[in-house]
């Protein structure tokens, strides 16, 4: 009897450590404005913003959204990004954090960047716990000359 409640009691912790069992924000809701070299609001522009967080997820576990359009005041409100984790994944990530703190180069934490697809160029990087950009810049795409498709 006594192997069985042992027994349950590794299984139990093993999947209280394993299973993804906790929600977390990667990123909170985030309201920008894209505008022109003259302040002037842009609309109707096409971004993508991908986001991870680099305690808590590898390298291969980026998150993407693109085809994301601003309002034609330019705005656009970005949802908030949750990913769901482990208890272990957590303590790792608690670790790994603490590990690569020695390294002023290494990422770690929450990060977001915003970029503009079209007609458009435009880069909004964010790490989490940083001041969140408000407006973001957007500039003209430089046009190649000589390579038209027509």
């Amino acid at each position: 009897m006594r192997r069985i409640a042992i027994a349950a009691f590794i299984f139990i912790l093993l999947t209280v450590l394993i299973l993804p069992l906790f929600e977390v924000v990667v990123f909170p809701e985030w309201e920008i404005q894209f505008v022109n070299d003259d302040d002037r609001p842009v609309g109707t522009v096409v971004i993508s913003q991908t986001w991870m967080d680099y305690s808590l997820e590898s390298f291969s576990d980026e998150h993407q959204e693109d085809g994301l359009q601003t309002d034609p005041s330019g705005y656009i409100k970005l949802p908030k990004r949750t990913i769901t984790v482990s208890v272990l994944r957590l303590i790792l990530g608690k670790v790994r954090d603490a590990i690569f703190s020695i390294n002023p180069h290494a990422s770690s934490g929450p990060h977001s960047t915003i970029s503009c697809t079209g007609d458009h160029n435009c880069l909004a990087y964010l790490k989490l716990g940083t001041e969140q950009p408000q407006r973001v810049l957007l500039r003209p795409k430089a046009k190649t000359e000589g390579s038209q498709i027509r």
